[in-house]
């Protein structure tokens, strides 16, 4: 696997794409993890237009698909507009969620939302 890859396949034949400059670690036969880069992720530094685009492209096509709401968001918070984050995980929340998959979202709001505030206190 190259590190220089902005896509990433597993066995099921999936394919992920992550933004340029994403840290990323890969299992070694011997199953140890191996990080491909010693620096940590500074999601501010990374241009996320282009994915932020891809979600909101995927909500005007299937409006009632919670995730994409669920990832933007995501991306939202890690770059500190917290309003813009909030109002997504808002959106997913209201839809008919299985409990569990309203349980993950509402950790993950939490988590992301605090860090979020916490960018926006520091500057």
């Amino acid at each position: 696997m190259s590190t220089e890859s902005s896509q990433l396949s597993n066995p099921g034949g999936t394919t992920f794409r992550r933004p340029p400059g994403v840290q990323l670690s890969r299992m070694t036969d011997d199953s140890q993890s191996v990080a491909m880069s010693d620096s940590a992720v500074d999601f501010k530094q990374l241009d996320l237009s282009q994915p932020i685009a891809e979600y909101t492209t995927a909500i005007e096509l299937y409006p009632q698909n919670p995730r994409s709401y669920i990832d933007r968001g995501t991306l939202y918070a890690y770059l500190g507009k917290c309003e813009l984050a909030r109002a997504d995980f808002e959106t997913a929340r209201s839809f008919d969620l299985l409990p569990y998959a309203l349980e993950a979202l509402n950790e993950r709001e939490s988590v992301l939302l605090a860090d979020c505030i916490a960018q926006e206190t520091d500057k």
